[in-house]
């Protein structure tokens, strides 16, 4: 029954992700790909805290939330692609901006989610 879970939460977390990158998309400068990171940022908070409290969660809520929905919205392969893209259109001060600042902020929120999840325990 976890595989029912993990795809209502891929499905929410799929359509999330599209419905917020189009949206910020409208509103954001187009030279370094911001929706992608702050879509990459937050899940990674999310993903962080969700697994910091995942011994007081129910199973199913674990895969409904963590597996599907932050497997979905999240996503390294658009990450990587929008990486390559600023280096053959050779902004490389761009690419690296973007490539250093997804590593470290994602990291960083994720370690801060784990920490507030775990503070609930």
């Amino acid at each position: 029954m976890s595989w029912l879970w993990i795809a209502i939460g891929g499905a929410a977390g799929a359509w999330s992700r599209y419905t917020l990158g189009a949206w910020l998309g409208q509103r954001c400068s187009q030279a370094v790909p911001w929706p992608t990171w702050f879509i990459n940022v937050s899940g990674s908070y999310l993903l962080g805290f969700i697994i910091g409290c995942a011994s007081i969660l129910p199973e199913f809520l674990v895969h409904l939330l963590a597996i599907g929905f932050c497997g979905a919205f999240t996503t390294f392969s658009t990450f990587g692609v929008e990486a390559l893209k600023l280096w053959e259109s050779r902004n490389t001060f761009y690419f690296g901006v973007y490539i250093l600042s997804t590593a470290i902020a994602t990291t960083v929120v994720a370690a801060l989610g784990l920490a507030a999840g775990k503070a609930l325990l």
